[in-house]
């Protein structure tokens, strides 16, 4: 999950202005890397151990709900898509679990 993770914040990071301080807080609240962090967050949990799963799955659940009740953005876990995802918009995204992505996806 990490290095993934990171390289799918960097992408939106160089995509902003500012300093660093603005860049990273923007950054922190584009729905479409709150959207990533709970994809990839997803996609980690999948591949714990069953007494994890039980317990942070529930998280997983909300977290996944509130991405797409409050940005519309859709992603399963499931999914195949390489490291460097960037969304730059929000509102009626869903991809499908059986697509690959490669990385750099936008």
């Amino acid at each position: 999950m990490g290095g993934e993770l990171w390289a799918d914040i960097l992408r939106t990071y160089e995509y902003l202005q500012g300093g660093r301080l603005r860049r990273t807080v923007n950054c922190l609240r584009s729905p479409g890397v709150q959207a990533v962090i709970v994809f990839r967050f997803g996609q980690w949990l999948d591949s714990q151990a069953s007494l994890l799963k039980l317990v942070l799955q529930p998280i997983y659940f909300v977290l996944n709900g509130l991405v797409k009740i409050m940005w519309g953005i859709e992603l399963p876990r499931s999914a195949t898509i390489g490291p460097g995802l960037y969304i730059g918009h929000f509102g009626g995204m869903a991809r499908r679990c059986s697509e690959k992505y490669p990385s750099g996806a936008t």
